[in-house]
């Protein structure tokens, strides 16, 4: 009956409690001590599968005692193994060591037969778990050899694959990723080999893991999808359910929320079906962060209070505190009131982890507030929380917080060494995603920090280093981007650069950081700073630009009617941006301008700023780009010698671009022209080659929720920005006559999108559209630009000339603004 019992704990633990305590009550009435020691002990596995952890720690102690009352010892101490695995389950990690130590001590001094040796290096694997669970992750390393070389000193190698697998979990909390997936692989290696189909897929599952603090994001997805159909090809739905959830956790770091969120209600769905509560809850969570990515926090408040409230059933204090954290925050709570009840929550409890994160949580609302001595406790109750679990991306961000205290004390000189520390770190760390609290805003954290870098650069008047700091965050950030949306190999031009743009011109790049909005004008040698104002005037006023720009483009009797009215309205709004963020810069008439916006600045029409009467393009030819550091190639011309590659992919769908292609081949001798089923992905890939020229003239799409998702329409179908960037476009011009790819998205604190996939994969520079303008604009808008650019004008230049002479006959900016270059 026993072991029926035991195998129904890993199918229906509430039948096997319910099962083992009856059978207890018998055992009970019959004092027989060996039967109630069993029966407990097996009724208290079952309870702890529940999540009962307190039940299932008095029935370990029931089961305990009848055991030394029979003087069955051995049995006893396998009974004390299973009393530190529920300590553990309730946070109390430093009883469970000392517990540990305890027994590991005793067996060394009375010695064991051979028949009973086993014992001592499963002591010292249950002491691994322990300290792995107390953020002493070397030491658990060294616990899990140490009992690896006990198993193998007694011939038992059959225990080495979950050794491995402990081992490998280990070495993701001290950020070696590559020595992790070795031993995962082992594991799984050795599993497969004994024919234990679960625990092997179980350890690629957790191999999925390494990839991702390595980047390889979408590799890891693939590995996950491949363990969830092979729990299903076994029948296991609970891990089929669990690969579920860290499924949609890796589409949430890729950006795709849609998909993510998909994923997350699956797992909940999941999850309720199987009567697993505790996995549930941590679900629910994953659905609420994805929830308040999407702006949708009214959904995510209902979500994480559902977490919350599981998560106290299920007596998981590390899971509740962060689900009250959460959901205070997307409750628009005072931040300090939410950090204060998820502390409360984790108590005296040893979780260092979940402590240190819900304290870091509290330090910057506490300095936004100015209560510099709530943020001081903040930074020491994280500082006390890291010394006990040293892990590298909570150091990092203990360290970027020391730097935000010392700014508010006044000490920008310390605060610029401690956000140093931690830029420092988040450059050449990996990205450190095991934290299962889920750090998944990691891009986010590592662009606040540069961000902060600059501030407190600028406080300690060290303005051409802040400069700099500012442009190596928009080079690293759109790297992190790059290489995080499966790009494959190295984004060309990655990293901060020296920038050769010419002496002439002006570089202006923006900084929009709590609430703020800065820009430094580089000028030859000379870089000025000025400070702007806040942010949400110029979120609003570009908000309803664009709202009147969808109007006039709609068209209709209603808009003819009101037209003069919507485009002075629009006018207005162009005056008033300018007004905002150009001209405070005093900028040289006629000098060519580099702009590396940020924030909402990246949705700026910039050519047509000042509207109609005083367009910036009439004063100024224009490029853009998403990194200041990466400005090389701003000079370059189009590559129309190389016999220029022109396709138009669906001619039914978009006759115009069909005109659009073959007029400008008529324009360019030697053009090559792909229409229709022709002008496939295969073709387009064919015919690249470093520095030729590409035009692509078709239906595009631009995803907020995951702007690397962005694609455009080829004759086989739509193609993903991520897609292209796998092509090789090294040193390509590249112009996209599709509606709305030059659109962005925020991701890492940056901006993301089709130009950036591009120009990350090689490419020098990206013509593109920042929203929908009809074909019989395009067309000759276009053309004027080749007509420059075949004559030898740089990129930028022949666009300026284009728009200006739109922009002469007095056509509205909305019909001719919307095409901007954007380079590296």
């Amino acid at each position: 009956m026993i072991a029926t019992l035991r195998q129904l704990i890993a199918t229906d633990p509430q039948s096997a409690a319910r099962q083992a305590m009856a059978a207890l009550e018998t055992a009970r009435a019959a004092d027989d001590d060996g039967e109630i020691g069993h029966l407990a002990y097996v009724a208290a596995q079952a309870r702890s599968q529940e999540g009962r952890n307190a039940e299932a720690l008095a029935l370990i102690g029931e089961a305990e005692r009848a055991f030394l009352r029979g003087d069955d010892r051995l049995m006893a101490t396998r009974v004390q193994l299973g009393r530190m695995h529920v300590l553990n389950e309730l946070g109390r990690h430093s009883d469970a060591l000392e517990l540990g130590g305890t027994v590991e001590r005793r067996l060394a001094a009375q010695g064991l037969d051979d028949g009973h040796r086993w014992l001592l290096p499963t002591v010292v694997k249950n002491l691994g778990v322990t300290l792995g669970l107390l953020g002493r992750h070397q030491d658990a390393l060294d616990a899990y050899d140490r009992a690896l070389a006990g198993y193998r000193s007694l011939g038992m190698d059959d225990e080495a694959p979950p050794l491995l697998h402990n081992a490998g979990c280990e070495l993701l909390a001290l950020g070696r990723p590559d020595e992790a997936l070795r031993r995962f692989r082992r594991a799984a290696a050795r599993f497969a080999a004994c024919g234990e189909a679960v625990a092997a897929t179980q350890s690629r599952r957790d191999g999925a893991t390494a990839h991702l603090q390595l980047g390889r994001f979408e590799r890891a997805l693939r590995v996950l999808r491949t363990a969830s159909r092979r729990f299903d090809d076994l029948g296991m739905d609970g891990e089929v359910a669990r690969t579920t959830l860290d499924i949609g956790r890796a589409l949430l770091l890729l950006g795709q929320l849609q998909e993510a969120e998909q994923a997350l209600r699956a797992a909940v769905r999941d999850f309720d079906r199987l009567a697993l509560p505790h996995d549930r809850a941590a679900a629910l969570l994953g659905l609420g962060r994805v929830l308040l990515r999407r702006h949708r926090d009214q959904d995510a408040l209902g979500v994480l209070v559902m977490a919350a409230d599981l998560a106290d059933a299920c007596d998981d204090q590390p899971l509740h505190a962060l689900a009250i954290l959460e959901s205070g925050l997307a409750a628009g709570a005072d931040p300090s009131l939410a950090v204060g009840e998820a502390l409360a929550v984790l108590g005296a409890g040893s979780w260092p982890v979940q402590t240190a994160h819900v304290h870091l949580h509290g330090v910057g609302p506490a300095l936004d507030a100015g209560r510099l001595e709530d943020a001081r406790r903040h930074l020491a109750g994280a500082e006390a929380a890291v010394s006990s679990a040293p892990r590298p991306d909570l150091q990092r961000r203990v360290a970027h917080a020391r730097g935000l205290v010392r700014l508010a004390e006044g000490q920008p000189a310390a605060a610029v060494l401690a956000i140093d520390e931690a830029v420092t770190d988040l450059r050449t760390d990996s990205l450190g995603l095991t934290d299962h609290l889920a750090r998944l805003r990691f891009l986010d954290d590592s662009a606040d920090a540069m961000n902060d870098l600059v501030v407190a650069l600028l406080a300690a008047d060290r303005t051409q280093d802040a400069a700099e700091a500012l442009s190596h965050r928009k080079a690293w950030v759109l790297e992190r981007q790059l290489r995080s949306s499966t790009v494959v190999g190295e984004p060309a031009g990655a990293g901060a650069q020296t920038t050769s743009t010419p002496r002439a011109a002006v570089v202006v790049s923006w900084q929009a950081h709590r609430g703020q909005l800065r820009a430094f004008v580089h000028h030859g040698t000379r870089t000025t700073v000025h400070e702007l104002g806040p942010m949400a005037r110029i979120e609003v006023v570009v908000g309803q630009l664009e709202a009147q720009w969808v109007r006039l483009r709609g068209g209709g009797p209603v808009v003819a009617r009101f037209a003069d009215r919507l485009a002075d309205t629009a006018d207005h709004l162009l005056s008033l941006l300018r007004a905002w963020i150009v001209d405070p810069l005093d900028l040289p008439v006629g000098v060519p301008l580099v702009l590396s916006p940020d924030g909402s600045t990246s949705h700026v029409p910039f050519a047509a700023l000042g509207g109609r009467a005083r367009p910036l393009v009439a004063d100024h030819r224009i490029s853009v780009t998403p990194a200041t550091g990466l400005t090389q190639h701003w000079d370059d011309r189009l590559g129309l010698d190389d016999a220029p590659l022109m396709l138009a992919p669906t001619p039914d769908a978009l006759p115009g671009a069909v005109d659009e292609v073959q007029h400008l081949a008529d324009r360019i001798p030697g053009a090559e022209v792909l229409i229709g089923p022709a002008a496939t992905l295969e073709a387009l890939a064919h015919g690249l080659r470093p520095g030729r020229h590409v035009h692509l003239a078709c239906h595009g799409r631009f995803r907020t929720d995951a702007p690397f998702a962005s694609d455009v329409q080829l004759a086989d179908g739509w193609t993903s920005a991520s897609t292209l960037a796998s092509l090789p476009w090294t040193d390509t011009t590249v112009v996209l006559s599709a509606c709305a790819v030059g659109r962005s998205a925020a991701l890492g604190g940056e901006r993301a999108g089709m130009a950036r996939a591009l120009l990350g994969a090689g490419a020098r520079a990206v013509v593109v559209a920042k929203w929908d303008v009809p074909d019989d604009l395009t067309g000759p808008l276009l053309a004027d630009a080749y007509d420059a650019a075949i004559s030898g004008s740089p990129v930028s230049a022949a666009l300026q000339r284009a728009q200006r002479a739109a922009a002469a006959t007095g056509a509205h900016p909305v019909g001719w603004a919307a095409f901007e270059v954007m380079h590296r």
